[in-house]
């Protein structure tokens, strides 16, 4: 099955701290559990999930339990890792970065999303900025 968005860490975080969850980010976790839709992520997606769930045990917000719950809940999501954004991060993502004053982080879920003709799905402001001036679609979050 085709992925329906792209999801970036913004996004996908609501999924694990319980002090980040909307009513929009539940509506999303939703769709990929009990709504048969899969996303798509760079592989980039797992080191910053990982490196933001040990911040908030870090900082006191989760325990390590949690964070270790969290982290297996996510593995098991229906989410793809687009092997390609490995290779495009020193030629496409690196322009769409200097397009519009990126991180190279950002703009590589930009590009897929781009690359895929899928909607984005995400809660950073610079980014969805910048996906709308590109005619990205963006999925509430």
């Amino acid at each position: 099955m085709r992925a329906s968005f792209v999801v970036d860490s913004s996004a996908a975080l609501p999924w694990l701290l319980e002090d980040e969850k909307t009513p929009a980010s539940e509506a999303l976790l939703e769709r990929l559990i009990n709504g048969g839709e899969r996303a798509v992520a760079p592989p980039l997606l797992r080191y910053e999930v990982s490196n933001a769930m040990a911040m908030a045990v870090k900082r006191k917000r989760i325990t390590k339990e949690v964070m270790r719950e969290a982290l297996d809940f996510f593995s098991l999501l229906p989410i793809d890792l687009d092997d390609d954004s490995n290779h495009l991060v020193l030629t496409s993502a690196q322009t769409v970065a200097g397009k519009h004053s990126l991180t190279i982080y950002d703009a590589v879920y930009l590009d897929l999303a781009g690359r895929l003709g899928l909607p984005l799905a995400s809660n950073d402001d610079a980014l969805t900025k910048a996906a709308q001036s590109e005619g990205v679609p963006l999925v509430k979050v």
